[in-house]
């Protein structure tokens, strides 16, 4: 089987799966690969037991594939050995807030392995977070393909993979929530220190704080208390050395375990019951969700010779990331964030409220004049399309990238513009109207149609009732061209994905043009930012 050649094939719903894909196949092209990119249908047809696959595979609905992905399953799933002899690499994606995460990439990776497919690393299976474990999997990946090591890689790749990053000042912070809302929202200004990124409305940016200093602090007292060691205990990773304090500080995932380090904690302690738990999703879950790491190791205490084999079996630390909610500026960075709660148990009795790693440096412990550094991710498939009428959709923070597209759109159309109705969802209107006055007067302008949801009043609706309601206008909208953008939680998603398929499928003569109608729709003209 020749390396020289490889088929990159995606199944995407959201646009993830393929941007993944596009820059893996980028990524490979620097070592003179030849690369076919194409989705994981039309991989069905050809032939490719001469090249290795690379499969990007997001996960729809109940563990479904995208509808990019469904005819290579069902074919390939209905042939005996049809995958005999291939190379291949997984990297699925998922949600954790569904109970079938990463169904998809889970049932392709079964299919590859009962037809003896031969798997050239570890399949990965991840969560909305999934840049970091996507650099470690794909610097891995490649050093299979070509045979040079991870540090050769790294040094060739340097230019190509590093995003844009800049230094910014927070210069304004005001809260946009009343006291008694159920959660603290901010809007955040920073000015750029030098040269700005590079952004667009509709990116993201990330920022990556250190952990807790009294979590880490407490976590160093636990380890010293039980296994007698220090703060300067050497954790050999990926052959750099880091002091205990340093790892748990800046490397790992300190507020939450991992099914690794579930399965690392029952191999070492030779639990078989831990260890079965590890391989069962629902109760790995369990584990995951009342667990932080402090309170593991209470659980399950190692002994000092396995601490570093246990650390590096916890996730790496994941940077946090955040809609932009400005438009294209020179010098100016706007931000919408919610301040997240979790809780971390302190004993068999009690638990403590904690602020969320990123929300919490970014609200409340970053101060006005202190500098903190952005790094940008390009969300291109969020981007604002203006040639067209528009359908908006947001809940909560999720209506950040849509305050940059409307700065965009007053700049672009001073005059005549482009149809936009917002649906936007919020629990109380006097408690959590994120940029009510700036709405309002948008409306009132003839910006957008405003359409408001509230949840938590008297007559509450959702926005994906209002959406019913308009059902008949959102259908003759789209059969006109419209994008439609979605941004919010998973749980929203899966109702707005359920009324925006009846206003596509309506009128539809049978199910194979239902199916053509929506593939179309989803895959040019449906825009999503859910996490």
């Amino acid at each position: 089987m020749s390396k020289n050649t490889l088929i990159v094939a995606y199944a995407s719903e959201g646009g993830n799966a393929k941007l993944l894909a596009e820059d893996f196949s980028k990524r490979c092209q620097l070592f003179d690969f030849q690369v076919s990119l194409i989705c994981l249908n039309d991989l069905a047809d050809q032939c490719f037991e001469k090249s290795p696959v690379i499969c990007f595979v997001s996960t729809t609905g109940n563990g479904e594939f995208p509808l990019n992905g469904r005819n290579f399953y069902a074919q390939k799933a209905s042939l005996e050995n049809s995958l005999g002899g291939v190379e291949y690499a997984l990297f699925a994606l998922g949600s954790h807030s569904y109970s079938n995460f990463c169904g998809a990439g889970k049932k392709l990776n079964a299919l590859f392995s009962e037809q003896q497919a031969q798997a050239l690393v570890a399949s990965v299976y991840a969560d909305e977070d999934f840049h970091a474990s996507y650099e470690v999997w794909a610097l891995r990946l490649l050093s299979e393909l070509s045979g040079l090591t991870e540090v050769e890689l790294r040094a060739k790749m340097d230019d190509f993979a590093r995003k844009p990053k800049a230094d910014y000042t927070l210069a304004h912070k005001m809260k946009l929530t009343s006291d008694s809302a159920v959660q603290d929202t901010y809007h955040l200004v920073f000015m750029a220190q030098d040269k700005p990124l590079p952004y667009k409305p509709g990116d993201v940016v990330s920022v990556s704080p250190a952990n807790c200093d009294e979590r880490v602090h407490q976590l160093v007292q636990r380890f010293e208390d039980a296994l007698g060691v220090d703060k300067h205990f050497a954790i050999e990773s990926e052959g750099e050395v880091f002091s205990l304090q340093d790892y748990l500080a800046h490397h790992i995932e300190i507020s939450k375990i991992s099914v690794d380090l579930i399965k690392s904690t029952g191999a070492i302690l030779n639990d078989w019951d831990l260890l079965k738990q590890a391989s069962n999703e629902e109760k790995s879950s369990a584990l995951i969700d009342s667990h932080d790491l402090l309170s593991w190791f209470k659980a399950y205490p190692i002994s000092a010779e396995n601490l570093s084999k246990w650390l590096l079996s916890c996730a790496p630390k994941s940077p946090r990331f955040y809609s932009v909610a400005s438009d294209t500026d020179e010098e100016q960075l706007h931000l919408c964030v919610g301040l997240t709660k979790q809780n971390f148990p302190l004993n068999d009795n009690e638990i403590r409220l904690e602020n969320g790693l990123g929300s919490g440096f970014l609200c409340e412990s970053l101060e006005g004049g202190e500098t903190v550094e952005f790094e940008l991710e390009s969300h291109p498939n969020f981007h604002l399309q203006t040639e067209k009428s528009m359908v908006w959709v947001a809940t909560g923070t999720g209506i950040a990238p849509f305050i940059g597209f409307l700065a965009k759109l007053a700049q672009v159309f001073p005059t005549e513009r482009p149809k936009v109705t917002l649906y936007f969802g919020v629990r109380n209107p006097a408690q959590d109207y994120l940029y009510e006055t700036f709405l309002q007067n948008c409306h009132e302008e003839g910006l957008i149609d405003l359409k408001m949801a509230f949840s938590r009043i008297e007559s509450g609706v959702y926005v994906q009732n209002l959406m019913q309601d308009n059902l008949e206008l959102i259908s003759s909208e789209i059969k006109s061209g419209a994008h439609v953008y979605v941004c919010g939680g998973t749980a929203m998603y899966d109702e707005v994905e359920n009324v925006l398929q009846h206003a596509v499928l309506s009128g539809c003569a049978d199910m194979d043009e239902a199916k053509q109608q929506w593939l179309q729709f989803s895959s040019n003209r449906l825009h999503k930012d859910i996490y």
